[in-house]
Parts: structure tokens; sequence; C-alpha cells
């Protein structure tokens, strides 16, 4: 049985929360990563080369994510992926 982690849930949690809204500013990125998986939400002054680019380093640890779906919802760039 794993064991028990109690920070682990709300820190998760918090990033799940934040990368479901969509309502980011123009300048802003957030981005939830989770066993390989990410999701996140960019405005549009974010090009989806910058958002590849962090979504890279940032949720991928350097490597080129192998699924990544960019998407423009309006004012602002949804996206989710594997690495």
């Amino acid at each position: 049985m794993p064991a028990f982690r109690p920070f682990t849930f709300p820190i998760v949690a918090a990033f799940s929360l934040a990368a479901c809204s969509t309502q980011v500013s123009t300048n802003q990125m957030v981005i939830s990563a989770d066993e390989g998986t990410f999701s996140g939400s960019a405005g549009t002054a974010w090009t989806p080369e910058e958002i590849l680019d962090s979504v890279t380093n940032d949720a991928c640890g350097g490597a080129a994510p192998t699924d990544l779906d960019i998407r423009l919802d309006g004012t602002n760039y949804t996206f989710s992926g594997t690495c």
C-alpha cells in the first residue's frame, strides 16, 4: 500500500483548479501537470510557439511533448497533452 502524503492532494488540487479556469489575463499562462499529462490556458499575448516552449520546459522537464493540442477559445488559448 502506498504511503499517504497529506500535502500532495491540496497542492495538486490547487494547480488543477487554476488550470481549469479559462479566464486568464492577456499575458498570463497557467499550466497543470500530473504524471505525464498536462493542461492549461494562456492569454492571447502568448503565441502557440511560446506555449509549446513553456510546456516543454515546465511540464515535460525539457523534453518535447508527444501530444499537444492548442485551441483558441474566444479570448484565451486552452491546451492539453502528454509528455
